[in-house]
């Protein structure tokens, strides 16, 4: 019989089957029922920007598309002329207003790359333009999107694409209450999913895969083969293969009763053992509304939000909280962010940071501060040292972190690379001390401040306080010159520094006076402990506090040495414990005594 529809420029050859039924409307008519000859036709825009290619049935008023497990029928939807989603599946339905298909293969290119799932529904409106593939709970629906792009396998409930736009939106389907996405790295390991997807078997699963592929010598079996080898009958079998296949393990073909091992089995096998690396790299999505991702299909760049944190090394505790919980996951794993990123004991905040997967490094690409945290000088309780933070930040840094060596994602050859993580700072770096708990920011940042040239620091997570010191120039706002002494972790838990200056004392305030015995710069400022020598007068004090306009402080010993020429005439004066406010720029100095 010769079928005429206006999608074909010329008449199908096919069959008819007719059966006159009452009480059947339209909508639910299975009659008549045509079934082409040829199960292959090509049909460039079916609708708008979307490709059809295979056979065709009809069914009372609905026109289908078929095609068979070895030649399956196809839609290919374009974005400027190029395919960016394919459907692949037995049974297309095609109507008035949809296409739509149930447990269809679905291929996403990202140039030559995609991102693919074994068995998706599909469901295309033709007015509002919108592409959705959605899975259920039921079998390998369940199973993650494989992105060979950015080299995670994605779990999700649904892609939702408007054709005409470039963006494809990930999360959950209409109406559930599901709110999570989750990235797992191609690469990712976890000892507790190993052991819980052993169940009650005398072999592990995965070790049963790897026998049978073995035996068979391929990767690709038959259901019956894996029952025989694990002992099982094929029903019991097969639910653990559906298992498997939604963990990412395998391919099940459910129809053919294939089993295709991926190379994940391998991988979790020998990861499990030590003998290969890993990394515990998974993304994970939570949001209350909206979609939980977005795929671009200009730059391919993947965008999730509701990410509260990931970690990059559990072992060295390197974890990023990012900002507004956004973070663009880029081509091979590497992540665009910004926020706070934990490396060991440092802390770094800033609004952009660049994740490098295969050097497994943090480029600082902007970063505002960082902040460190020590162990205390003294034990608690229990023995231990709690951590305490240092009250200041170390501000301008630029560089890179080594989370670890490339070779050592996993953690697992601590002793070999004890000294990750390592901190490379390639610019210069400021710390200051004009916060308000310090006299109210009395020392302004411009001009009072210590600089830090080029540093690197290994073992962020395993430093000893003691140890942890930074080599660098203090300008003090001309109260000193310019002095060079390590930085290190004072007693209050500042950064600062103990000097011993000269016995006959250095110049201060632009040599208007002397000081001589010691100073320290810490989180009470900048303060001496000698003795002051001003015109006539000497001042000791163990506590003198030096600010960019003058020094105060009580002393143990004040003498002023008579004088009534040349002027200014001063009487002899002695006393122990006095308040001194010396103003150098104004050449006064104040001795108060207090009853």
């Amino acid at each position: 019989m010769l079928f005429h529809h206006y999608l074909f420029k010329k008449p199908l050859l096919g069959r008819l089957d007719e059966k006159i039924l009452a009480n059947v409307s339209p909508e639910k008519a299975k009659y008549p029922r045509f079934s082409s000859y040829a199960n292959r036709f090509e049909i460039p825009n079916i609708v708008d920007n979307v490709d059809f290619s295979g056979g065709f049935t009809l069914e009372g008023s609905r026109f289908n598309g078929f095609g068979t497990s070895e030649n399956p029928a196809r839609l290919f939807f374009k974005y400027k002329g190029k395919t960016k989603v394919e459907v692949i599946s037995d049974f297309i339905s095609i109507t008035e207003n949809s296409l739509g298909a149930r447990g269809a293969k679905i291929i996403i290119y990202l140039e030559a790359d995609s991102i693919v799932h074994p068995s998706l529904n599909v469901k295309y409106i033709k007015d509002t333009r919108l592409l959705t593939l959605f899975r259920t709970d039921k079998g390998l629906e369940k199973a993650p999107f494989h992105d060979t792009y950015h080299n995670f396998d994605i779990y999700a409930e649904s892609f939702k694409w408007q054709i005409d736009d470039p963006v494809i939106e990930i999360g959950a389907i209409f109406g559930s209450s599901a709110r999570q996405v989750i990235l797992e790295s191609v690469d990712y390991f976890s000892k507790a999913k190993y052991a819980s997807i052993m169940g009650r078997t005398r072999e592990h699963p995965l070790a049963s895969l790897k026998a049978v592929e073995e035996k068979e010598g391929s990767n690709t079996f038959e259901l019956m083969d894996f029952a025989r080898h694990i002992q099982l009958s094929t029903t019991q079998a097969e639910v653990m293969l559906i298992n498997l296949s939604i963990d990412g393990f395998i391919d099940y073909d459910i129809d053919d009763k294939l089993i295709t091992v991926k190379p994940k089995t391998n991988q979790y096998i020998l990861a499990n053992k030590g003998d290969i690396d890993y990394d515990v790299i998974e993304l994970s999505s939570n949001v209350r509304q909206g979609d939980n991702a977005s795929l671009d299909l200009v730059n391919n760049e993947l965008t999730m939000k509701g990410v509260r944190f990931f970690t990059l090394s559990d072992s060295n505790n390197v974890v990023i909280f990012p900002e507004k919980g956004t973070i663009t996951v880029k081509k091979n794993r590497d992540i665009k962010f910004g926020g706070v990123v934990y490396a060991g004991k440092f802390e770094f905040f800033g609004p952009e940071y660049y994740f490098d997967y295969e050097e497994f490094t943090i480029n600082l690409v902007s970063v505002d501060s960082a902040r460190i945290k020590v162990p205390s000088f003294e034990p608690g309780p229990d023995g231990s040292r709690p951590l305490v933070y240092v009250t200041n930040v170390i501000e301008g840094i630029r560089g890179t972190i080594n989370v670890d060596d490339p070779t050592n994602k996993s953690g697992l050859k601590s002793e070999e690379f004890a000294f990750y993580p390592i901190f490379d700072c390639v610019t210069e770096s400021y710390v200051y001390y004009d916060s308000p708990r310090i006299y109210n920011k009395v020392y302004n940042r411009e001009d009072f401040y210590y600089q830090i040239p080029p540093f690197k620091i290994d073992s962020l997570e395993k430093f000893k306080t003691e140890n942890l010191f930074f080599e660098g120039t203090f300008y003090s706002a001309g109260i000193f010159e310019d002095i060079e002494e390590p930085l290190v972790i004072m007693p209050d838990y500042s950064l600062g520094f103990n000097r011993e200056l000269p016995e006959d004392g250095v110049g201060i305030y632009d040599d208007v006076a002397t000081f001589d015995n010691e100073i320290t710069l810490w989180g009470k400022g900048l303060q001496g402990n000698g003795t002051l020598d001003f015109f006539t007068s000497e001042s000791v004090s163990e506590a003198f506090t030096f600010f960019p306009d003058s020094t105060t402080g009580f002393t143990t010993s004040f003498v002023n040495e008579e004088r009534a020429a040349p002027p200014p005439e001063v009487p002899e004066a002695h006393a122990e414990e006095v308040f001194i406010q010396f103003y150098p720029y104004n050449l006064t100095l104040l001795a108060n005594v207090y009853a």
